[in-house]
């Protein structure tokens, strides 16, 4: 069996440990699975760092303790999945498309989200550090706690966004064409959300 079919099979076996025994021995250029499609499975655990995960469809499934460090998702698709505990760091996410997930207690350290597109999600108690935020098309988000960091938006779009009891420390989004978006009770330090976002209620704690 090729090693692309492989790697697929042990994903939608959701089989961690086969999976990564079988990486062991591959060199970075087999880690290929680029416009797979994976649909209701329940992954727990698998490290896809490196991988090379372009244009590839993920819906409905639940991904725990995934690991996305410097991988591969361009032009990928994850709708309807539920994300826990999963890392993803300095990865590329450039022309993705998320829709109606969400995601919990996860890291998002320096991601390349350029002309990604997400909506309809919701982030609880997520991490979200640095990254690339040009061309974004993002709507109807919540961010409910969690922490916001050194975030520096670029041209791209913001409606219907909610920051939620959240801390924001070095976020300038005044670039974003931001419409229709609120925080609320958010501690914030040397941060500018721009005037398309509006303080719903209670108030804003400065430090």
């Amino acid at each position: 069996m090729a090693t692309r079919e492989k790697l697929i099979k042990l994903i939608l076996k959701g089989d961690p440990v086969a999976f990564h025994m079988f990486c062991r021995d591959l060199d970075e250029s087999e880690l290929d699975i680029s416009g797979a499609t994976f649909r209701t499975l329940n992954l727990p655990g698998y490290d896809l760092s490196g991988f090379d995960l372009s244009a590839t469809e993920w819906e409905d499934c639940t991904m725990t303790g995934v690991r996305f460090e410097n991988t591969d998702l361009s032009n990928s698709y994850l709708h309807g999945c539920t994300l826990i505990d999963v890392h993803a760091e300095n990865a590329n996410f450039e022309g993705a498309a998320v829709e109606n997930c969400v995601v919990r207690h996860a890291h998002m350290i320096n991601l390349d989200y350029t002309a990604s597109e997400f909506s309809g999600t919701r982030f609880i108690q997520c991490e979200v550090e640095g990254g690339t935020w040009s061309e974004v098309d993002w709507g109807q988000l919540t961010f409910d706690g969690g922490h916001f960091k050194n975030a520096q938006g670029g041209d791209g779009t913001f409606k219907n966004i909610q920051f939620r009891e959240m801390v924001l420390d070095g976020v300038d989004l005044t670039k974003l064409d931001a419409s229709r978006s609120f925080y609320y009770r958010c501690q914030m330090t040397d941060t500018n959300l721009g005037d398309g976002f509006k303080e719903k209620a209670g108030r804003r704690r400065t430090v």
